[in-house]
């Protein structure tokens, strides 16, 4: 698809979404697990693991590259020591996965290696997310210091449209990186928790006729 168009400069770019991350965020502070998304990567940090439960963040169904618009969402593993913050540490652990799927469809797709991943958005800010992520793609993360990139972004198209600016080397120069995350690695407890999360996820899918 088309990303931009600036003079005679044509862009495209491989989009893979997956619109239910920051519902599943949202949804877990509905549900009393913590009170705004800044404050689940705290509890979520506050236990060492999920304590086994696995959450499938499927609403609306899976996109890619499961592509199945029929699976249901699911909390599995729950056990009469489970708390709260495990499973506000699932929720966000299955974000994180969530990307790892897109990030691995990628790869094999457009067959482009990246140094740095630049990230944006809401779910950005949970720094708990952002560092399992870098974790699992093993490449550096880079937030910038300005989450809300969609509108900024419309705003500097204009700009160059309008010779606020006289090329895309001088918007480049805007740009503030607020974090940068280092891939770290795996603990056996996560990537116990990561195989548990693609052997459950199978019972998700095809639920509703």
């Amino acid at each position: 698809m088309v990303g931009w168009k600036v003079g005679a400069e044509l862009v495209y770019v491989a989009e893979g979404q997956s619109s239910s991350s920051g519902i599943a965020i949202d949804w877990g502070q509905k549900a009393g697990l913590y009170s705004s998304s800044t404050e689940s990567a705290a509890v979520a940090q506050s236990v060492e693991d999920s304590g086994g439960v696995c959450v499938f963040p499927a609403f609306g169904g899976f996109k890619v590259p499961i592509n199945d618009p029929k699976a249901c969402g699911a909390i599995m593993g729950l056990t009469l020591t489970t708390t709260k913050e495990h499973i506000c540490r699932a929720f966000l652990e299955s974000v994180a996965y969530r990307a790892h799927q897109l990030y691995t469809t990628a790869r094999k797709e457009i067959r482009v290696q990246r140094r740095t991943i630049k990230v944006d958005g809401g779910v950005s800010r949970n720094d708990f997310i952002m560092q399992l992520i870098c974790d699992l793609v093993g490449v550096e993360i880079e937030r910038p210091s300005q989450t809300d990139m969609t509108v900024l972004g419309v705003a500097y198209m204009a700009g160059l449209a309008a010779g606020v600016w006289s090329s895309r080397d001088e918007v480049h120069k805007l740009r503030q990186v607020d974090r940068v995350f280092r891939p770290q690695a795996l603990s056996e407890s996560q990537l116990k928790s990561h195989r548990r999360w693609l052997a459950g996820l199978p019972r998700c899918l095809n639920w509703y006729s």
